[in-house]
């Protein structure tokens, strides 16, 4: 593979994939294989033509985004998706298909260009891995976290570990925000199961991929965000958990 993300676009208004290509003829390192305002035949191209990425519009006639993502997966085509769209009523099925972004119209160019910068660089960096694999790596599950003032969408390979405060739980995440919750640590258990987190402390879950150091003498575990370190504490048993993590990578 060379180092060129190859993207197809899917969106049923002209003038807005012509935007789209403005755009993203302005970010380095991509290249537009396909550009479709009829998702019919955006899917007869990917059941031959696999890219990289899909940026496709959710609300579209005959065929929606949603049931087009469907549709490549009953094909066994599992490639990693951007929804883009004005209706933000599809977030949560969004979330169901585990896109990698979903972005509101008008989206910027900042916001693009961050968007496609982060997916860039983790695809390349998991090059060499099987691509039904890799797709379903890279298909980060969103995750949906209620807040006072209603909610916020994060990515969990974006939560460095989250943190028991009594009915509370605090999330931090890799670039340094911290988000608080009315809801205790254990409601966040499933992550554990489903994602691969790790409960190393009875008022502490990890994301595992962002440990950089463990002290067993202090049992003090070191985690790297973007540009920081923090630090949270462990158990015993959250010890045997890390090492045992550990021991099955290899």
């Amino acid at each position: 593979m060379d180092d060129i993300l190859h993207i197809v676009l899917i969106e049923d208004e002209k003038k807005s994939l012509n935007l789209l290509e403005t755009l993203l003829e302005q970010v380095k390192g991509i290249q537009i294989d396909g550009s479709f305002t009829n998702p019919e035949e955006g899917l007869i191209y990917l059941t031959e033509h696999q890219p990289d990425l899909i940026i496709l519009d959710i609300r579209m006639p005959k065929l929606n985004g949603l049931d087009l993502i469907e549709q490549l997966r009953k094909r066994h085509i599992f490639v990693p998706f951007i929804f883009i769209t004005a209706h933000d009523e599809f977030i949560l099925d969004a979330l169901r298909k585990k896109a990698v972004d979903y972005l509101l119209k008008p989206v910027s160019l900042e916001t693009l260009r961050n968007c496609i910068k982060k997916f860039r660089s983790d695809y390349f960096r998991k090059n060499g891995v099987d691509s039904e694999i890799k797709a379903n790596d890279l298909n980060s599950e969103l995750l949906r976290i209620n807040i006072k003032s209603g909610f916020e969408i994060v990515k969990t390979a974006d939560i460095l570990c989250m943190i028991a405060d009594g009915r509370y739980t605090n999330f931090i995440l890799v670039n340094k925000k911290e988000i608080t919750v009315s809801q205790n640590l254990g409601n966040f258990d499933y992550l554990v199961g489903q994602n691969g987190f790790l409960r190393i402390h009875r008022s502490v879950t990890i994301n595992p991929i962002h440990i950089r150091r463990l002290n067993r003498i202090t049992r003090i575990c070191l985690l790297e965000g973007d540009g920081f370190e923090y630090k949270v504490k462990t158990s015993t048993q959250g010890i045997k958990l890390l090492e045992q993590y550990f021991a099955d990578l290899k």
